[in-house]
């Protein structure tokens, strides 16, 4: 038996993603439509696509059709016969290029190779410092407490190793730092240090505007993917619950996947950087999916509504939808050249959008009452899908997600569709430290209706009207306690130790002898022990507080 979630007709006509998945195909089903990639782009050898789509056994679930799902392409793409910006004639068979699906498939191993010059990778490094001298009042959290956050790319080219050994290349792409309080050096002194990375496709650098390369390289994309994030397991070193598993992250964003929630795909894989021709190891990443106009096509099929990312700024609180929170300068675009930084950062739209979709939503959020509130988020936001995760938000236990910080999500005002609250940031999850003063007990023992009691001791305590003001409807709460119940059936394969032991064991088979690296930071692949005592704790703490049970749950 597998649990059945079901979408409304209209959400199933127009989202493509399967709610739930087989173990073995645990990944967001998304179809990806072919279409040439410019000459830039260079197929090393001919190899098939490695990437699977999860299936249902249960005649009962809904499953969506995925054909609804093809991003539009044809406007994205140029035609490979073009020419490279480098002068390079060399031109793909496109029948090899490789699919997001394969990408995201964490059954198979994954290499990543960049090659920068030596002034182009101490440039990295040299663009932060710089920047951290131009804003230097930034206090964070993380790091050294200097401001790093510059978004100036360097040139570099992108090489994708397949398991069989074939080569994808991309000439030009655009490689930074990134990291909100977490941001690194990644070169000091002659020594390598372990940083998050993003490489961008399609940056087009200095290029002229009417240049024919520069619209190529700004439509340029990479398994249908305009960049890609690269994160490194930063807890792994100060915390006796410490992620050195590595696969906690990419198991949270697994479950939402498989529950409907239109979160970020992630795998893992190695990242070297050939610098000047040397070779240097930055060993085991996470690779994700970064929310932007490619993510927005691929889950709802277009792309031209309001997307802002929401972020809690250390000076500034959390994006926490109270009207308050909309005051002064907090919605906006970011700007990096002043650092103006609004925790309503809008990522599209940019220059034409008034933010009045946004300030309405929250206006009617806020105000709306009884059965005129429940009419107006049925007609306007994806409760349900909202609902899944916040039901599995209690066992992933995120920290650092809109529940507890105000924090890490976005919103999308869907112009065909509703509005939709999309997590990301799952690098504090399941049972991984990062309580402050919290004792473990505290940490398990939250309560599945006041999450919030866990700010007491550090945090923001600021409101949560999205999360109150649902789940104070009877409706929505007792669909909330049915997903409570539903994720931790062992039968649905879903929140369970077994299941997370085997995606490591799957994962360690594949990674766990190329954790060794040659940066500063130690980085090994392990279990620390206590996973599984965080897995049954937390399954009988809810149990316990739903009056249910042990019997027929994993909790030994």
């Amino acid at each position: 038996m597998r649990l059945a979630m079901k979408l409304s007709p209209s959400t199933t006509a127009r989202h493509g993603s399967s709610p739930l998945a087989g173990r073995s195909g645990r990944r967001l089903a998304v179809p990806w439509r072919r279409s040439a990639l410019p000459a830039v782009l260079v197929l090393c050898a001919a190899c098939s696509s490695h990437g699977r789509s999860p299936t249902s056994t249960n005649p009962d679930i809904e499953t969506p059709d995925a054909s609804t799902e093809t991003p539009d392409a044809s406007t994205e793409t140029p035609d490979a016969s073009t020419g490279t910006p480098d002068g390079s004639t060399e031109t793909p068979d496109g029948s090899n290029e490789p699919t997001d699906s394969e990408i995201f498939d964490d059954a198979i191993a994954h290499e990543f190779i960049i090659e920068i010059s030596q002034e182009e990778w101490e440039g990295i490094t040299q663009d932060m410092l710089d920047y951290a001298e131009e804003f230097p009042l930034e206090l964070f959290y993380d790091g050294d407490g200097r401001e790093y956050r510059t978004d100036n790319y360097r040139k570099a080219d992108f090489i994708y190793r397949r398991s069989d050994g074939t080569e994808i290349k991309l000439t030009q792409v655009g490689i930074r730092s990134r990291g909100n309080e977490s941001r690194r050096l990644p070169y000091q002194n002659g020594q390598y240090y372990k940083s998050h990375f993003k490489v961008k496709f399609d940056e087009t650098f200095d290029l002229p505007a009417d240049d024919t390369a520069t619209e190529v390289l700004s439509k340029r994309r990479f398994a249908g993917l305009k960049a890609l994030n690269f994160k490194w397991s930063r807890y792994n070193t100060w915390d006796s619950y410490a992620n050195q598993s590595k696969i906690n992250e990419l198991f949270s964003y697994g479950l939402l996947g498989e529950i409907g929630v239109n979160a970020p795909r992630m795998s893992m894989g190695t990242l070297t950087f050939r610098i000047a021709g040397s070779e240097v190891d930055y060993g085991l990443y996470g690779i994700v999916e970064p929310v932007d106009k490619p993510f927005l096509k691929r889950r709802y099929g277009a792309s031209d509504g309001d997307l802002y990312k929401c972020l809690y700024l250390e000076l500034e609180g959390g994006p926490d939808l109270s009207e308050e929170s909309l005051a002064g300068d907090h919605v906006g675009v970011k700007d990096v050249a002043t650092n103006y930084r609004p925790i309503y950062d809008l990522k599209t739209n940019e220059t034409t959008s008034d933010h009045s979709a946004l300030k309405d939503f929250v206006h009617q959020l806020n105000t709306l009452e009884g059965q005129q509130f429940v009419d107006y988020m049925e007609a306007n936001f994806d409760v349900d899908r909202f609902v899944r995760y916040l039901a599995m938000g209690i066992y992933i236990s995120n920290l650092d997600d809109y529940r507890f910080l105000a924090n890490n999500y976005y919103l999308f005002f869907d112009t065909q569709g509703k509005i939709e609250f999309i997590p990301y940031d799952f690098d504090i999850s399941l049972g991984t430290n990062w309580h402050g003063e919290m004792e473990y007990e505290e940490f398990i023992d939250q309560d599945i209706f006041d999450t919030k009691n866990l700010t007491t001791n550090w945090g923001d305590d600021s409101p949560r009207p999205l999360v109150d003001k649902v789940l104070a409807v009877e409706t929505y709460r007792e669909r909330y306690v049915k997903y409570l119940q539903d994720y931790i059936l062992p039968a649905n394969e879903l929140f369970l130790f077994s299941e997370y032991q085997a995606k490591f064991d799957q994962l360690f088979a594949l990674y766990g002898d190329k954790t060794a690296n040659d940066t500063m930071d130690p980085d090994p692949m392990g279990l620390a022990g206590y996973e599984q005592e965080y897995f049954f704790d937390k399954t009988k703490n809810v149990l316990d507080q739903l009056q249910l049970g042990y019997a027929g749950y994993e909790v030994e």
